[in-house]
């Protein structure tokens, strides 16, 4: 870990896709991305910053992700490419990665590279791959209901404990 001091790390916001948004392989994703610096200010569409914000298009697999595309720029299109060399019941995702190198902080401080992603999800999905998607819910059906609707409720039981200077 590199610490630099003098330079804040500039945050960066996508902003389009949206995170667990829907895509088609072989589709053009529009992005939209903005950079907030302290040093730098705000980077965002028609700033002359925009020309360093890289753009990237991953696919992912599992726990992983290929470079398979890039673009630069706040605001554009990206091209997805179509999927090869996984089956039909691979857990595959995109992932859009964008990244910033700002222009250092005081004298003496270098600069500092920042990134951000947000995955997005095909629209043909294999159910078996459901739970990784963030949000999804389970509904209860009738007979699930019912049986928690004439559970007995319980108590939940807090213990707190308190440890005085000095001791363990």
């Amino acid at each position: 870990m590199t610490i630099v001091v003098g330079n804040a790390e500039p945050q960066i916001t996508i902003s389009s896709p949206a995170e667990g948004g829907f895509f088609d392989f072989g589709d053009t994703v529009p992005y939209e991305v903005s950079v907030t610096d302290a040093e730098d200010g705000t980077i965002s569409d028609g700033s002359a910053g925009c020309a360093k914000v890289g753009v990237k298009y991953l696919l992912g697999h599992d726990i992983h992700a290929h470079l398979l595309s890039e673009a630069t720029g706040c605001k554009g299109t990206i091209q997805t490419s179509a999927e090869q060399g996984h089956g039909g019941d691979a857990n595959i995702y995109g992932v859009i990665g964008a990244t910033y190198t700002d222009n250092g902080g005081r004298p003496g401080a270098g600069p500092l590279t920042a990134s951000a992603e947000v995955r997005i999800w095909p629209k043909l999905l294999q159910a078996e791959h459901y739970n990784m998607i963030a949000g999804s819910r389970r509904s209860p059906t009738p007979a699930r209901a019912a049986a928690s609707a004439s559970a007995t409720p319980t108590t939940p039981t807090t213990r707190a404990s308190t440890t005085s200077p000095g001791t363990r």
